[in-house]
């Protein structure tokens, strides 16, 4: 239910257009440069992280951007322990978020200051390889993603901008593991608060 409600918020922005009138209105494209959380060893938080597409819609002071992002991940590792059971392991990971922003805009000049929030639903698989058993996690969740950025416009195409995002998640997985039968599968839910400090670069029609 929750993923119909997203693509059909985002449908709605897109149609919004027809009714403004089209000197007010501009399109875009934009992209995550680099996420500075990124660069740090974050290891387990990964998952929050997702670099991001957004379709940038200015409607005069009102931004609307709705975004797409995937992550994937796949790590070998071996873990120390006392018993023998201690083989290199594979761990992977995918995270596709589908997101809709909404914000106001401030405008001085060349730069724009907005302000406003992401909403985001996730969709997440994780599956863990040994050569006794495989675990797999699937689950999905949401994110709400309050934001304050800003924007220069080096011409009317072309913008650079930086955006400060504080992110909550909350997911659900269920684990199928090897080891157990089907009556044995559980839930597992992740909840975590992250900042997340963003350069993007835009392109707009």
């Amino acid at each position: 239910m929750k993923k119909h409600i997203f693509f059909l918020l985002i449908f709605l922005s897109v149609t919004s257009m027809k009714a403004q009138d089209s000197s007010k209105v501009k399109v875009g494209l934009g992209i995550t440069i680099v996420d500075i959380k990124d660069l740090t060893n974050t290891f387990y938080a990964y998952q929050s992280l997702v670099p991001n597409f957004t379709l940038p819609i200015i409607i005069d002071k009102i931004k609307i951007a709705p975004s797409f992002g995937y992550y994937n991940s796949n790590i070998k590792y071996t873990p120390k322990l006392e018993t023998k059971d201690n083989e290199t392991r594979k761990l992977s990971e995918s995270n596709i978020h589908i997101g809709l922003g909404v914000f106001y805009i401030f405008k001085i000049s060349h730069l724009s200051i907005y302000c406003g929030s992401h909403f985001i639903y996730i969709i997440s698989k994780e599956k863990e390889t040994h050569k006794k058993y495989n675990d797999t996690e699937n689950g999905h969740g949401y994110s709400i993603a309050p934001a304050i950025g800003s924007e220069y416009f080096f011409n009317k195409h072309f913008s650079i901008g930086g955006e400060l995002q504080f992110k909550y998640i909350q997911l659900k997985r269920e684990q199928n593991s090897g080891n157990y039968s089907d009556d044995d599968l559980y839930f597992i839910s992740y909840g975590s608060f992250v900042t997340r400090t963003l350069l993007v670069l835009r392109f707009y029609l």
